[in-house]
């Protein structure tokens, strides 16, 4: 199964986008807005310690939202997941891989929308019209949002830089131009997990061992290796018949 966090300032698409890759890769789309209602709604206790802060207009802790969303993860376990700019902070990040890896899953890779913040303001500002909404009205309240994102948000790429696992997709153009690019991204690991299927897949001491259904992570190095080796889905599926 196959984790995507989708990631990017505001005003990206990140909403967009997720809900295409869900449908077309037929994986869960979540965001914490939707998970945390659904537990609320379901009147569970993470549900009601989580409304006993948004009643007092408090911040979660990130280990409560963390849990949330695993334990949704654990009662959708029949298929991958793509989560829609979660998480949002270093600490909810490490929590997270923390929990994945005890119901035996983890974040396959983040792929982040990268959009000029000229064209962000843009955006949001032209969404304000349909919208209503006084934060996406103000061109000074647009920018502060996108100051604290890249304050307080956007490091979290840092975090998954480091696992390998960050890619970055220009992210100007049309819908469908950006979902090609991103959708090329997302192959690019499907490949690597249906990978794991194959009973043998090393030559020699120097290839890419990922034998008996493994999971390891591919460095950059291996990762260029599999993708010279495999270019598509239908190279690999062809190579695991």
């Amino acid at each position: 199964m196959l984790n995507i966090i989708l990631f990017g300032a505001p005003g990206c698409g990140k909403g967009t986008q997720a809900a295409r890759l869900a449908e077309h890769y037929d994986l869960y789309h979540i965001s914490t807005g939707e998970v945390i209602r659904s537990e609320i709604k379901r009147g569970t206790e993470l549900g009601k310690s989580m409304e006993g802060y948004i009643s007092r207009g408090e911040l979660a802790p990130d280990s409560i939202v963390v849990e949330m969303v695993r334990d949704y993860m654990r009662s959708h376990n029949d298929k991958g997941c793509i989560f829609d700019g979660f998480p949002r902070t270093t600490a909810q990040a490490e929590i997270f891989d923390t929990l994945l890896a005890e119901i035996d899953s983890k974040v396959d890779a983040m792929i982040y929308m990268d959009v000029p913040e000229e064209e962000l303001v843009k955006r949001i500002l032209l969404r304000g019209k349909d919208s209503g909404r006084a934060d996406d009205a103000s061109e000074d309240v647009i920018r502060n949002r996108i100051e604290v994102y890249n304050a307080q948000t956007a490091v979290v790429a840092d975090f998954y830089r480091a696992q390998g696992k960050f890619e970055s997709v220009p992210s100007m153009g049309t819908i469908e131009e950006v979902a090609e690019r991103i959708g090329a991204v997302v192959e690019k690991y499907l490949r690597y997990n249906m990978s794991t299927k194959a009973s043998c897949f090393s030559t020699t001491p120097t290839d890419i061992d990922v034998a008996n259904g493994s999971s390891k992570t591919l460095s950059p190095e291996e990762k260029a290796h599999f993708d010279s080796m495999f270019p598509s889905l239908d190279s690999l599926m062809q190579f695991m018949n």
